[in-house]
């Protein structure tokens, strides 16, 4: 074997030691750490300039950046709650001027015929507001006291007024991601209010919000960014081609930057399914509460389970997220739960389920894109599974990082037995050395199936390309995730 030197001259007579250091083989498992970033609205309170992107690694950055009672503040809050030690940015923008919030009304009636605590609900990045109510309390006070109430919580995506006996609550933001807040008066942790108190407060929305606003300016930064996952906070056909043709580009050879972009819903089974079959993405995706009216908004859930979510899938890309906790998230009462049935329902249908696990926690199901069908328009599992996308993002990086670190400055020619053995080569023969060791390198992580390389090899193709190109056909067993289990016992008495 002769040694070839990258730095040491071969025409050195005086006494001389050097040793250069290799790093072509120690980028084994190497492919650089997956960052994810939270797109969403900011209010006029956020001192962030609108589609900029900033690091974030705090509840006080997020209020800082996005306003404290918008919903970027909100999002970047449960991300933070479960990021563990992934990278995030946050992405705020101007609600759209034309656009138009969403708004409750709460209608108070009765006279308080005995002392007692209304606990109300805004989500649940913010603490419940509390509402103390005295014996002889008529439905004008205690309404004026929940008006006040509300106004002292800064950290609610609401501000409030009162007429008489109904308190009118306005969404901070502009747009249709309010429209997956439910405002609760109890029904979280237990949370009951007392038959006799002799009062109900009656929750409706009476304006549906709309109006989201224009996303293309604020992607137009993400330029040269790569991030594996954007959780953001729209769901209007507009917004998701808008994020599914940038996901699209990226997802392309030239840019490979892929990013996975997944929204929250917080809606009946019927209005979850439609808004799941109408899109068609290996890119974009959406997580649904456990059942309807959850306490945690839809904006709030994307960012509770984005944030577990891609702690665990950095760490291994291949693992399934079944199971994973999300804290701070939380489920709606057991009566409006979504039952085995109908989340599998939600899963055929283009949106990722959840379930309660207790009365105060929520655990991921099975997080799917909203890719249904081929471009022949057959149906197809071939991108069903988000765990696929993000699997083959982490193969093809470190197929370019091998790559790159093993052949810096190589030249190229077609085998032959008489390459001077001295000089760095690209051939034929050493592309398919080099693409079995990728496999293995991704078996090794857990990417691929170990039980597949033979096939792997058999199929394997290099091939010249023009005079100064290699290419390959690589066709990988890439891992899956155990998801269903079934057996029949078959005893014997």
């Amino acid at each position: 074997m002769t040694i070839a030197f990258s730095s040491i001259p071969s025409n050195l007579r005086i006494p001389f030691f050097a040793m250069e250091f290799d790093g072509s083989n120690a980028n084994a498992s190497i492919a650089g750490a997956d960052k994810g970033i939270i797109f969403a609205n900011k209010t006029s309170a956020g001192a962030a300039v609108s589609g900029e992107i900033n690091p974030i690694f705090s509840d006080s950055d997020a209020i800082r950046l996005a306003g404290r009672r918008s919903v970027g503040r909100a999002m970047a809050k449960a991300v933070l709650a479960n990021a563990s030690t992934v990278e995030w940015y946050l992405c705020v923008i101007d609600d759209n001027g034309a656009g138009v919030a969403p708004v409750w009304t709460l209608t108070v009636s009765g006279t308080a015929t005995k002392a007692g605590t209304l606990p109300f609900y805004f989500g649940t990045t913010a603490e419940p507001v509390q509402v103390g109510v005295a014996v002889g309390d008529t439905a004008s006070a205690i309404a004026a006291a929940i008006n006040t109430a509300l106004g002292a919580n800064a950290d609610i995506q609401v501000t409030a007024s009162v007429t008489g006996a109904v308190v009118t609550a306005t969404h901070a933001n502009k747009g249709t991601m309010g429209n997956h807040l439910t405002p609760l008066c109890g029904g979280r942790r237990g949370d009951v209010i007392p038959a006799d108190l002799g009062i109900t407060v009656t929750i409706v929305q009476t304006v549906t919000g709309s109006g989201n606003p224009t996303l293309s300016g604020a992607l137009a930064n993400w330029s040269g960014e790569d991030f594996a996952l954007c959780v953001h906070a729209w769901d209007d056909a507009t917004s998701l081609t808008t994020l599914e043709t940038e996901a699209a580009n990226r997802w392309g050879p030239m840019v490979a930057m892929d990013v996975f972009f997944l929204a929250g819903l917080n809606l009946a089974l019927a209005s979850a399914q439609s808004v799941g079959n109408s899109r068609n993405s290996k890119h974009t995706g959406f997580v649904s509460a456990p059942g309807s009216k959850s306490p945690s908004a839809g904006y709030e859930l994307a960012g509770y389970v984005g944030g577990i979510a891609l702690a665990s899938l950095t760490n291994l890309p291949s693992q399934p997220l079944q199971t994973l906790q999300p804290a701070g998230a939380y489920p709606p009462s057991k009566s409006l739960r979504f039952t085995d049935t109908e989340r599998n329902t939600l899963l055929w249908n283009g949106v990722g389920a959840t379930s309660a696990n207790g009365d105060s926690a929520v655990k991921i199901d099975r997080l799917i894109t909203t890719y249904k069908t081929n471009e022949a328009g057959s149906p197809s599992e071939a991108f069903l599974d988000v765990n696929t996308m993000f699997t083959l993002r982490r193969a093809r990086k470190l197929f370019r990082s091998m790559l790159a670190e093993r052949y810096p400055r190589h030249l190229i020619a077609s085998d032959s037995p008489n390459l001077p053995a001295n000089l760095p080569i690209m051939t034929e023969s050493e592309g398919k050395t080099f693409a079995i060791d990728w496999y293995n390198t991704c078996a090794n992580a857990g990417l691929f199936e170990s039980a597949g390389l033979d096939a792997f090899i058999t199929a394997l193709s290099v091939e010249r390309q023009g005079k100064n190109g290699m290419a390959w056909y690589l066709p990988p067993d890439i891992m899956n995730q155990f998801v269903v289990g079934a057996a029949k016992a078959a005893f014997v008495l």
